[in-house]
């Protein structure tokens, strides 16, 4: 007869601090975020105490938090302004946080080297139009990138 072992749970008398601070180890976290997973683990009054001494010492920030995400949605995942905004929104940002961070990070994105990036591996213009709108990229955009493609 095979036994089994059931490994020992922990107990949830942990810290939410310490809570907090790992999963902010890994990246930004939205207040909303950090309010849905402590709340599965403490007391309502536990996760209000704890969310409001984080945005004092300005650990929580959703501006902060919009403007990074935006970034690095647009940089490394090459995401357009129309996707991150709806992955922010799912993400408990507010409208006005949203439009702030996104501009920020648009600022800085370099939107010619892109376009000559994607025109290296896709030669027909049709697939190019198809791609940036499947990322998320305006349709004002897309009539930019008809003329970097005609001056090729």
């Amino acid at each position: 007869m095979a036994y089994r072992y059931r490994k020992k749970q922990k107990k949830r008398s942990e810290d939410p601090y310490k809570y907090v601070s790992r999963l902010l180890k890994y990246r930004l976290r939205s207040e909303k975020e950090i309010r849905d997973r402590l709340s599965q683990r403490f007391p309502f009054d536990v996760v209000e105490e704890v969310v409001s001494k984080l945005k004092e010492k300005s650990i929580i920030d959703d501006k902060r938090f919009a403007y990074m995400y935006a970034k690095d949605h647009l940089q490394i995942y090459r995401h357009g302004p129309k996707l991150i905004r709806a992955k922010l929104k799912a993400l408990g940002i507010d409208e006005d946080i949203i439009d702030e961070g996104i501009q920020a990070a648009w600022n800085e994105f370099d939107i010619e080297a892109f376009i000559k990036e994607i025109s290296r591996k896709k030669n027909d213009l049709k697939e190019i139009k198809k791609f940036l709108y499947k990322r998320g990229f305006d349709t004002s955009i897309l009539d930019n990138v008809d003329i970097e493609i005609d001056r090729r």
